[in-house]
C-alpha cells in the first residue's frame, strides 16, 4: 500500500512543481528555524550539565537588604569556605576569586590569559579532569599553578608543561603543577590559569575579615540527602548572625542558588531568584514553534485549495471501494513524504548557515548525529510537521462526496473560509511578530543613544600594571603632550559599570537613622577624572590638587544627596571608610544599566586605587593616537602586551542579552513574513488560475486591467487588515511587557503600528499583485477558447 502511495505521490508532486517548491520550501525553511533553535536551546540546557553530583553543589549569594528592597550580589567572604567545613552536611568547599586577566610570561612568550585564584578543591567539586599531575593535590603549595591544555599546547609546543616555571603578572614566579583538560564551553566557571588562593589573600588586606565581601565566589558541595532550605537556616544561624552581623546587622543573609540555576535562572530581583536566560529560550522557542506553524499553515492552504485537481480522483476511488480512512491515510502519507523531503532540504540549509548562526549567537553549535536528543528532536519535529500539515487536508479531501464530484456539483468553496481563516492566522503571527522585533529595535537604539550623564565617545581605557601605575605621572604626561590627545585620568572601574554594594555604618553621614541601609556605589578615580568625562556639577567644585584635603572628601550625584536627606550636601561630613568632607554634587547620571534606576553614588580621590587609564582623543585621530600611546606603553612597560577596551565597546557587554534577542527577533521576523509571502503567493498564483475565465469575460465585457488586479488583490488585503486588527493589540501587550522591564525605556509610539500595517500591506500587495496582472493582462481568447 506505502508503494502506491509513493507513487501517486510522484506523480502528483510532479505534475504540480510550482506548488510542490512553494509548500517543500516553505516547510523547509520553518524546520530549518526549529533546528536552529532546538540547536540553541540543547546547548541552554546543556551548561555545568557535564558535573557529577550536580544536584548537590551550590553557589552563595548574599542578600542585603536596604531602603530600596533587597539587593543580591555573588561576593562573599574569603572566610566563608573554612566555616562551613565545620559543618558535617557539606562534603567540600572553595573559594574562588572572580575571573580576571593575569598575565603570563614564559621565556620569549607573554600574553594576557583568563585565570583565577581559587582554592585546591575546586578541582574536587567540580568535574574538571587533570590529564597530568597528582590528581589528589593539585595545588600544593602557594607557588604552584594548573593550567589547561590549551595553554601547555601554545606555550610549550608539545612538552610535558609539569614542573615548567611561569612568571605570573611579572612579578611572582610559579610552577606548574598539573595540567587539565580544556573547560568545555558550557560551562559557567571558565579559566584557563589556576593559581592557589593565597596569592589572592595577600593583594587584600581585608580578605580575612568576616564581613567583607572581598572574596569572590564560595562554592560548596553538600551531601546527598542534605536539605536546601535547612541548610541555608543552618548556616545563618551558625555563621551569618553569630560573624557577619555584628557588622552590618541583621541586613545580611546568605543564599545558596543550585548549579542547575547558574545559567538560565541567575537573575534576582527583591532577594528572589525571578528568572534569567531562561526566559529569553522560553521565547525564542516559542516564536520557533511560530514560525513553523506557519509553514504548516501554507501547505493547509496550497492543498486545500488544491482540491479541485485532485477532486475526481477522489471520487473515482470511492466509486471503486476506498473508504474515508484510507483516503485520509494516502494524504497523511503524502504530507509526512513532503515533510521528510524539506526537512532534508532543511538540515542543508543547517549545515550551510550554522557557522553564520553561531557568528550571530557568539556559540559553537554543531550536529551531533550520535546525540539520540538531538536525531529524536528532528525526527519529532519531522513527523509533527507532516502529520499537523497534512490533517486538515486529509480531514477536508477525504471527507468529499462522491457523487457531488462526479456530478460536477463540486466548486472547492466548502473550503474558502477555512483557507481565509488560516491566511488571517499567519499574518496576525507575523504581525505580532514585526511590532515584537521593531520594539526590540528602537530600545537598543535608544539605550545607544541615551545621554549617560558624562562623555563616552571618544575613549579607550587600559587595565594597568603595578609598573605602569607607578609611572603614571610620566604615561600621562608624555600622552597629553600629544596634539591628538585630549586628556588621560584614571579610575578603579568604568563610569557605566559601577558596582553597588557599599553600606555606610551608623554614623556614615548627619541624621542617618539605623534603617537607612542604602547601598551606595563607590567610583574610585583621580582628580581630574570628572572633569575629562565632562561630568555636570550642580553644587560644589571638583577634586583639586591644590587642596590636599580633597583626599579624604568626597563628591556624590544628586541621587546619594536625596538618600541622605540633604537639601544642601556641600560642607556636609561623610564616613567611608575615612571621615571626609562633601565638596561636591554631580548630576545624576547612568553608573549601571539602563534596566536599572538611577543609583547613589560617591565617589572618591583614590588615585592609588586607580588601575584603568583612560584616553580621550580626537575624533578622526584614532589610528595616529593608538600607535603614540602603545609606543609610550612599551617603553615603560615593555613586558607587558598593552591590552585596551573602547568605552562604548562596555555597551555591547552590558546589553549582550538585548543584542541577541535584537538580532534573532529581526531574523525571525523577516523568515515569518517571507514564509506567509510565499504561501501568499501560492494561493494567490492558484486563485488566478481559477479565475481565469472570470477575468475573460469582465474583460470582454469593458474592464480594464487595473480594475481586474484591483478585483483579485482585494480579499487578500481584506484579510491583511484582519490581520492588523488582530496582531495589533497582541503586539502592544507583548511590547509593553518587554518595555516594563526597564527603568528607562522607550515610548511605544503609534509610528510602530503604522510601519508594521503599512510595510505589511505594501508587501502583501507586491505578492499577490505580480500573479493578479498576469491574469488580468491574459487574452480573453485563450481563457475562453472551450466555451
Amino acid at each position: 500500500m506505502f508503494s502506491h502511495y509513493f507513487k501517486i505521490f510522484v506523480r502528483t508532486t510532479w505534475r504540480s512543481k510550482g506548488y510542490s517548491f512553494i509548500n517543500i520550501s516553505g516547510l523547509a525553511i520553518g524546520i530549518a528555524c526549529s533546528i536552529f533553535t532546538l540547536l540553541w536551546v540543547m546547548d541552554e540546557f546543556a551548561y555545568d550539565d557535564f558535573h557529577k553530583d550536580k544536584e548537590m553543589i551550590f553557589v552563595f549569594r548574599t542578600n542585603s537588604k536596604n531602603t530600596d528592597g533587597t539587593f543580591t550580589f555573588a561576593a562573599t567572604s574569603g572566610r566563608l569556605a573554612e566555616g562551613l567545613r565545620e559543618f558535617p552536611e557539606v562534603e567540600e568547599s572553595a573559594r574562588a576569586s572572580f575571573r580576571q586577566r593575569i598575565l603570563f610570561n614564559y621565556k620569549d612568550k607573554s600574553f594576557y590569559e583568563q585565570g583565577a585564584y581559587a582554592d585546591a578543591s575546586l578541582l574536587t567539586i567540580f568535574t574538571f579532569p587533570l590529564i597530568e599531575g597528582d590528581v589528589t593535590n593539585p595545588l600544593p603549595d602557594a607557588n604552584s599553578a594548573v593550567i589547561t591544555r590549551k595553554l601547555a599546547e601554545k606555550y610549550f609546543n608539545g612538552e610535558s608543561a609539569i614542573g615548567k616555571i611561569i612568571r605570573i603578572n611579572n612579578e611572582t614566579d610559579v610552577r606548574i603543577t598539573a595540567v587539565a583538560e580544556d573547560i568545555p564551553t558550557q560551562s559557567t566557571i571558565q579559566f584557563q590559569l589556576l593559581l592557589p588562593y593565597s596569592i589572592y589573600k595577600k593583594t587584600d588586606p581585608y580578605n580575612e575579615e568576616w564581613g567583607a565581601w572581598t572574596g569572590g565566589n564560595t562554592y560548596v558541595k553538600l551531601r546527598a540527602g542534605t536539605d536546601k532550605i535547612k541548610m541555608e537556616d543552618k548556616i545563618s544561624r551558625q555563621i551569618t548572625h553569630p560573624k557577619i552581623w555584628p557588622r552590618w546587622g541583621e541586613t545580611v543573609e546568605h543564599v545558596l542558588l543550585p548549579l542547575a540555576d547558574w545559567h538560565l535562572r541567575s537573575n534576582y530581583e527583591n532577594g528572589k531568584q525571578s528568572g534569567g536566560r531562561l526566559q529569553y529560550t522560553k521565547a525564542f522557542g516559542l516564536v520557533a514553534a511560530f514560525i513553523l506553524l506557519i509553514a504548516c499553515v501554507n501547505f493547509m492552504n496550497l492543498a486545500t485549495a488544491r482540491s479541485l485537481n485532485r477532486a475526481k480522483e477522489i471520487g473515482v476511488r470511492k466509486v471503486v471501494g476506498a473508504v474515508r480512512q484510507s483516503l485520509a491515510g494516502q494524504f497523511l502519507s503524502e504530507s509526512v513524504l513532503i515533510s521528510i523531503i524539506s526537512s532534508i532540504t532543511a538540515l542543508g540549509l543547517v549545515l550551510l548557515l550554522l557557522p553564520l548562526f553561531n557568528k550571530l549567537t557568539d556559540k559553537r553549535l554543531f550536529i551531533d548525529y550520535t546525540n539520540p536528543l538531538l536525531i529524536s528532536g528532528f525526527v519529532g519535529i519531522t513527523l509533527f510537521t507532516g502529520l499537523l500539515a497534512g490533517s486538515y487536508p486529509a480531514f477536508f479531501l477525504s471527507s468529499l462526496r462522491a457523487i457531488q464530484i462526479l456530478k460536477d456539483k463540486f466548486s472547492g468553496g466548502s473550503g474558502a473560509s477555512v483557507r481565509k481563516t488560516l491566511v488571517v492566522f499567519q499574518f496576525s503571527l507575523s504581525v505580532i511578530l514585526i511590532i515584537c522585533a521593531l520594539v526590540v529595535y528602537q530600545q537598543i537604539e535608544y539605550m545607544r543613544k541615551k545621554e549617560l550623564g558624562f562623555d563616552k565617545d571618544n575613549v579607550f581605557y587600559i587595565r594597568a600594571s603595578d609598573n605602569l601605575i607607578k609611572n603614571y605621572a610620566s604615561f600621562k604626561q608624555q600622552l597629553v603632550n600629544y596634539p591628538g590627545i585630549l586628556s588621560v585620568t584614571r579610575a578603579a572601574v568604568e563610569p557605566m559599570n559601577i558596582q553597588s554594594g557599599l553600606e555606610l555604618g551608623d554614623d556614615g553621614w548627619r541624621g542617618k537613622e539605623k534603617e537607612d541601609n542604602v547601598a551606595f556605589q563607590w567610583l574610585k578615580c583621580d582628580h581630574d577624572f570628572l572633569s575629562a568625562f565632562n561630568f555636570d556639577f550642580v553644587a560644589g567644585r571638583n577634586f583639586s590638587m591644590e587642596f590636599p584635603a580633597d583626599s579624604n572628601n568626597f563628591v556624590i550625584n544628586e541621587e546619594a544627596a536625596r538618600q541622605m536627606n540633604f537639601d544642601s550636601p556641600v560642607g556636609e561630613t561623610l564616613k567611608v571608610i575615612r571621615k571626609g568632607t562633601i565638596i561636591g554634587v554631580v548630576k545624576d547620571f547612568h553608573s549601571a544599566g539602563l534596566d536599572q534606576p538611577i543609583q547613589p553614588v560617591i565617589i572618591s580621590m583614590s588615585p592609588d586605587e586607580s588601575n584603568q587609564f583612560f584616553i580621550h582623543y580626537e575624533s578622526g585621530k584614532l589610528t595616529e593616537t593608538m600607535e603614540y600611546a602603545t609606543k609610550v606603553y612599551k617603553k615603560i612597560e615593555p613586558d607587558f602586551p598593552m591590552e585596551y577596551t573602547f568605552l562604548n565597546d562596555t555597551f555591547d557587554t552590558q546589553y549582550k542579552n538585548e543584542i541577541l534577542i535584537e538580532k534573532l527577533s529581526t531574523c525571525f521576523m523577516i523568515i515569518a513574513v517571507f514564509i506567509s509571502c510565499l504561501g501568499l503567493f501560492g494561493l494567490s498564483s492558484f486563485t488566478a488560475e481559477r479565475r481565469v475565465k472570470e477575468m475573460g469575460i469582465r474583460k470582454i465585457l469593458g474592464a480594464n486591467v487595473s480594475q481586474l488586479i484591483t478585483l483579485l488583490c482585494r480579499d487578500f488585503v481584506v484579510l491583511v487588515v484582519i490581520a492588523l486588527m488582530i496582531g495589533f493589540p497582541i503586539g502592544w501587550w507583548l511590547g509593553n511587557q518587554f518595555l516594563a522591564s526597564y527603568a528607562f525605556r522607550t515610548d511605544l509610539s503609534i509610528s510602530t503600528f503604522i510601519v508594521t500595517g503599512v510595510s505589511l500591506l505594501v508587501i502583501a500587495l507586491l505578492t499577490v499583485s505580480y500573479q493578479s496582472a498576469i491574469a488580468a493582462m491574459r487574452n480573453p481568447v485563450t481563457s475562453l477558447r472551450r466555451e
